[in-house]
């Protein structure tokens, strides 16, 4: 939905994904590797775009706290985009994690929308029918919006772990 949305997700899987392999990890464009995208908030949403527009770049996605209440048309994306049977082709998975006290909404200070937990779990919801395997939504123990994002980072191991079981 955003404007530049293909335009990152460009960038990101046809400069910066190629240039960090070969020269900063040393792997030959041969090589077979599984990479992962990691967002949290906005940047969730950035990571669901490049799912939606370069399905088979990355194979693990750990959306935290994906911002899709801000633009609920996102959903609509997930739900008529092509990029469903490449990427269930390509075994891609997705993990979905919130803050728990997320639901809470507006009255607590560290959150930012009343239907973040609602709008995180349409999205789970949407990706499952269009047959990608997500795992989630996972709350997090006393987080909210506010300090998911560090929370997650910390987490990314474990999520990755949770992945390939």
């Amino acid at each position: 939905r955003n404007a530049h949305a293909r335009r990152f997700a460009e960038g990101l899987t046809d400069e910066v994904v190629p240039f960090v392999e070969q020269h900063l990890l040393g792997l030959s464009r041969d090589s077979t590797v599984s990479r992962c995208l990691l967002g949290a908030s906005y940047s969730a949403v950035m990571a669901l775009q490049v799912l939606l527009l370069r399905p088979t770049v990355f194979r693990h996605f750990v959306l935290g706290s994906p911002s899709v209440c801000f633009d609920p048309k996102i959903l609509e994306d997930v739900a008529i985009s092509n990029f469903a049977p490449a990427a269930a082709a390509a075994d891609v998975a997705v993990q979905i994690v919130i803050g728990e006290r997320e639901k809470e909404g507006l009255t607590l200070p560290g959150n930012v929308h009343d239907a973040m937990a609602a709008g995180t779990a349409e999205l789970a919801q949407a990706l499952r029918a269009r047959g990608l395997y997500v795992d989630g939504v996972n709350e997090l123990p006393s987080e909210d919006h506010s300090s998911v994002k560090l929370a997650l980072v910390g987490l990314s191991e474990t999520a990755m772990n949770l992945m390939r079981a």
